[in-house]
């Protein structure tokens, strides 16, 4: 019996830690659509060092974390965390649709 309430313990604790890091994905989206760019760069760069993401996850959160860039104008830091979804989790799905959109700018050559 003592068993069976400690796995289902540990299973309840994985599923809390899976909302808590969708719900940092949540947090930075939502900071980013209120114009909080500052605050959703500050939310990611505190999500990927205090919980595990999939790749799927990390190139989420660091999706809203280029975008933000963008929006604060500092363009190299945006270019440059793009390159990295692109090149570190290539096989993402938001990999994917960045390596159309930065091949359309030419800012990534056919190769990537």
């Amino acid at each position: 019996m003592r068993s069976l309430c400690v796995f289902v313990l540990l299973v309840s604790l994985g599923g809390c830690a899976s909302m808590v890091r969708s719900g940092a994905i949540m947090r930075a989206q939502d900071n980013y659509m209120d114009g909080d760019y500052q605050d959703a760069i500050e939310i990611v760069d505190r999500s990927l060092t205090s919980y595990d993401y999939d790749d799927e996850g990390k190139a989420q959160l660091l999706l809203v974390k280029a975008q933000s860039y963008e929006k604060l104008n500092e363009l190299d830091a945006a270019l440059g965390t793009y390159l990295y979804i692109v090149e570190q989790l290539p096989n993402t799905q938001v990999a994917y649709v960045l390596k159309r959109k930065l091949r359309a700018k030419s800012l990534i050559g056919p190769g990537i």
